[in-house]
């Protein structure tokens, strides 16, 4: 039996992109190697969550689907350009011309 996450999100009811939203910003929160497991009922979240550790350099650690609930585990990953520092998760900072 796999032990327990170090955070959870119920988002059962919820719908996109508010899963989405509430991850992004606990992962943010969270150190590098902790996991955090996410219970939902909003099927979009299967793409949202692949898609958002691809990009952000996460570990989509566990996702199943049990009658209408989705449950997923999510490792943060860690270095630069892998979802740490002060833009994780958010937009590119602007390019500022040099003088």
């Amino acid at each position: 039996m796999a032990h327990a996450a170090d955070h959870a999100i119920d988002a059962v009811g919820l719908v996109c992109p508010e899963p989405l939203m509430i991850v992004r910003n606990k992962v943010r929160s969270m150190a590098p190697g902790e996991t955090v497991s996410v219970v939902a009922t909003d099927p979009s979240t299967v793409r949202d969550f692949t898609n958002f550790c691809r990009f952000m350099g996460h570990e989509l650690a566990r996702s199943t689907h049990d009658g209408e609930l989705y449950r997923f585990v999510i490792r943060k990953g860690g270095g630069a350009g892998q979802g740490s520092g002060p833009n994780a998760g958010g937009s590119p900072s602007p390019s500022v011309p040099s003088a």
